[in-house]
Order: C-alpha cells, then sequence, then structure tokens
C-alpha cells in the first residue's frame, strides 16, 4: 500500500484549512509517493485542485479532529448537512453515530465505507486510512449525500465493472433503496435470482456489503 502524507493548504480561505505549508508538520512533499520528487509547483497545483474537487473531503484523526477539509467541505459543513465543525473537531447531529464512526476510524485497516441515515436520504462516507512516517494514523473521508428518490444519471459503471445489463441494473435499484425483494417484483424474478445477482456483483466489485458498494459507485454517478 502506498502510504501518503497530510494534505495541506495555506490556513485560512475557502482552499483548505491546515497548516502552513513549508513550516507545518504537513508538507506537500507527504502527498508524493516514496521515490518520487515532488514538483516545485506542487503547492500551486494542490489549491488549485482542492478548491474546485465537489467532493466534500476532510481528513481527521480518529478522535475526529479535523486535519484539513477541503472548499465543497466547508459549504457541506456550513449548510444544513447533518455535520459541522466546532472547535476544530467534526461533530455529528446524532452523538451516537459519531460514537459508532469513531470506533470505525479507530479500527480502520483499509478503505472502507459507512452509512448515515437523514430523514430519509442518506449520507455514504468513503473513508481511506493515512499512515504517514511521523504522525499518527488519520483517515481521508469523502462525503457523499444520496436521495432515493432522485432520478441520477449514471456513467457506465456495468462496463468497467463487467456486470451484466441485469447485475447493473440491480445495482441501480440497490442504490435507489429498492429493497431485494422489490427488485425481484419489478424484475418478475425471484429473491433467489437476486440475490445470486447481488453475490455476483458484490464478487466483481471486490466489495464486501453494500457500504463499500454504494462507496464505489458513487465516483461514477454524473448528476
Amino acid at each position: 500500500m502506498r502510504h501518503f502524507g497530510s494534505l495541506t493548504t495555506h490556513p485560512g480561505g475557502k482552499r483548505g484549512r491546515g497548516e502552513d505549508l513549508m513550516n507545518g508538520p504537513m508538507l506537500v512533499r507527504d502527498l508524493v509517493p516514496r521515490g518520487v520528487q515532488p514538483h516545485s509547483d506542487a503547492g500551486a497545483y494542490f489549491d488549485v485542485w482542492s478548491a474546485s474537487f465537489p467532493t466534500p473531503t476532510v481528513l481527521l484523526h480518529s478522535d475526529l479532529r479535523i486535519i484539513w477539509r477541503n472548499s465543497a467541505a466547508e459549504d457541506m459543513l456550513a449548510g444544513k448537512a447533518p455535520f459541522s465543525a466546532s472547535g476544530g473537531s467534526l461533530l455529528f447531529a446524532d452523538r451516537s453515530l459519531a460514537a459508532e464512526f469513531k470506533r470505525l476510524l479507530g479500527g480502520l485497516t483499509g478503505p472502507d465505507a459507512w452509512i448515515y441515515p437523514d430523514d430519509g436520504d442518506f449520507w455514504i462516507l468513503r473513508v481511506d486510512p493515512l499512515a504517514p512516517d511521523g504522525h499518527e494514523p488519520a483517515a481521508a473521508v469523502m462525503f457523499y449525500c444520496h436521495r432515493p428518490s432522485t432520478h441520477y444519471v449514471w456513467a457506465d459503471f456495468g462496463r468497467v465493472f463487467g456486470l451484466t445489463r441485469s447485475e447493473a441494473e440491480i445495482v441501480k435499484g440497490l442504490v435507489g433503496g429498492a429493497s431485494a425483494e422489490e427488485l425481484a417484483d419489478g424484475l418478475e424474478v425471484s429473491i433467489e435470482t437476486v440475490r445470486t445477482h447481488i453475490k455476483r456483483t458484490y464478487a466483481k466489485m471486490n466489495v464486501k456489503n453494500r457500504e463499500q458498494m454504494f462507496a464505489l459507485l458513487m465516483q461514477f454517478r454524473v448528476t
């Protein structure tokens, strides 16, 4: 596994919160895989990328202390999402779910996903561990808001993962909030057939559960 250091940009402003680019413990050079020399203008490129990247992204310690957040995360935390920031930490509207998420971060050994229900909708949090040398472990968290009642346009993820047309339709149904029973009724097949398709889909996508599948698919959501 490649280990990357903490992301950073200049403090303040909409481009992200972090230590000073050259003086703090989080350096742009830590972003570069070992053995590769960082580009001299890496900070400038990263500033532009972090300001324009549309997915809210936060780097967190396991106790929910915020290391860095991008512009989209700034907007999310200041808006109506069930997440906010105070005292340099990420806050959840539901404290019991915050405790559950802390446990996930504390035991993180690889990429994972977690779902936060939100009044009929839900948020998918994709979590990737970060373990830079000389720093305590942390995680990169991407936030995806998903509204099952909304009709989304998807890129051709079926071709990417080698899914059959039926498997791709079942995946879209699952992401849209349908149960296996509802999918079986809609496709006029047995529940056993749907479950078989789901198992095959998990294997092809190399995921273990629905949460991981959702997190993987969000990158294929166009609108």
